[in-house]
C-alpha cells in the first residue's frame, strides 16, 4: 500500500478510505476493488476526471470503512486457503428525491455467516489482506450503485452486493459461500472495520 497525503494525489490500493470526507474527492472502481484518490484540499481536481472515475465530493457517500483483513482467518486446507466469518454488514447512504423535497434513505445490510476460499500460492495472511481489499471495494461499489439507483429496495441493494461480493472473490482466484459454514469451522472470525490500513501478513 502507498499512502502519502502530501499535497499530490496518490493512489492507494487495497480499497482505502481518507477518513477526512472534504478531502476525498473520487474514486476508481475496478473489477475486485476500489482504488480511493486522495486529493489534499489545497490541490485542484482533474477536469474532467479521468475514465473510470466518479465524482463522489457532494454525495451521501460517508460510510464505507475498510474491512480488517483479522476478519479472516484463512488456514490450508485441500489444496485452498479456507477462512469462515460472521457478522459481515455495512450500512448504505442516499439521498432520493420525493414530491416534497429529499429524503435521506439508509439501508443497513448483513451477512450472518460466509465462508471464503482463496488461493493456496497465498500465505493466509496475504489472502486475509487480498479478502479485506475484495470485501471493503464491494462496498464501496455497492453504495455507488445505491447513490446511482436511490430508489433501490433493500432486497434489490443486497442481491447486487452479493453479486459485487462474488465478483470480487473470483477476481482473486477464491470464492464466498454466503449462508453457509461449509467447512464446520468452530470459531468463526468475527468481521471487523478499521480506521486505517491493516497488514495480516
Amino acid at each position: 500500500m502507498t499512502h502519502n497525503n502530501t499535497g499530490v494525489i496518490v493512489s492507494a490500493t487495497y480499497s482505502y478510505r481518507e477518513l477526512t470526507v472534504a478531502s476525498t474527492e473520487y474514486y476508481h472502481v475496478c473489477g475486485g476493488c476500489a482504488t480511493a484518490v486522495v486529493v489534499n484540499s489545497n490541490v485542484a481536481k482533474p477536469t474532467p476526471l479521468p475514465e473510470g472515475f466518479v465524482d463522489i465530493s457532494n454525495s451521501a457517500d460517508t460510510s464505507i470503512f475498510p474491512a480488517d483483513c483479522r476478519s479472516f482467518k484463512y488456514a490450508p486446507f485441500t489444496g485452498v486457503n479456507i477462512a469462515t466469518t460472521t457478522g459481515i454488514n455495512d450500512e448504505f447512504y442516499a439521498d432520493h428525491t420525493v414530491v416534497n423535497g429529499v429524503v435521506r434513505r439508509t439501508i443497513e445490510l448483513s451477512i450472518d455467516i460466509a465462508t471464503f476460499t482463496a488461493p493456496s500460492y497465498l500465505r493466509p495472511g496475504q489472502a486475509a489482506n487480498v479478502t479485506a481489499g475484495v470485501i471493503t471495494g464491494a462496498n464501496y461499489k455497492t453504495q455507488l450503485s445505491f447513490l446511482q439507483n436511490t430508489g433501490a429496495s433493500s432486497d434489490q441493494l443486497k442481491i447486487q452486493w452479493e453479486i459485487y461480493l462474488k465478483q470480487g472473490m473470483q477476481s482473486i482466484g477464491g470464492s464466498i459461500v454466503i449462508g453457509e459454514n461449509v467447512y464446520g469451522i468452530r470459531s468463526p472470525a468475527p468481521y471487523l472495520i478499521t480506521v486505517g490500513p491493516t497488514n495480516c501478513d
